[in-house]
C-alpha cells in the first residue's frame, strides 16, 4: 500500500469518529443540521458510487452490470416501502395544520 491511501484511510476513519462524536453528543442539534449532515453522507456515497463502484463493476461484470445495480436499487426501495407500511399500519395518521 502506498502513503497516500493509508493517509487516506485515516482521514476518513477520523471523519467517521467526529461524524459520530456530533452526532452521539447528548446536547440538542437542530434539525437543519442533521438534514445538512445527511445530505453530506448522501451526496458522499453518491459520489463514490458514480466514481468508483459502477465504473468498475460495468469493467468487471460485463454488460449486464447496470441491470443489477437497477435490480439492487429496486429491491432496496421497495423493502423500505414495504417495511415502513408494515410498521406505520397499526397507528392512526394525525393531520398537522
Amino acid at each position: 500500500m502506498t502513503p497516500f491511501v493509508l493517509l487516506l484511510g485515516f482521514a476518513a476513519a477520523l471523519g467517521d469518529l467526529i461524524g459520530g462524536a456530533i452526532v452521539a453528543t447528548p446536547r440538542h442539534i437542530s434539525d437543519r443540521t442533521l438534514t445538512l449532515l445527511m445530505a453530506l453522507g448522501a451526496g458522499n456515497l453518491l459520489g463514490v458510487s458514480v466514481i468508483e463502484l459502477i465504473p468498475e463493476s460495468i469493467k468487471e461484470v460485463g454488460e449486464s452490470a447496470p441491470l443489477y445495480i437497477l435490480g439492487g436499487y429496486l429491491l432496496s426501495t421497495s423493502s423500505s416501502t414495504y417495511s415502513r407500511r408494515i410498521c406505520t399500519s397499526g397507528r392512526r395518521r394525525t393531520r398537522t395544520a
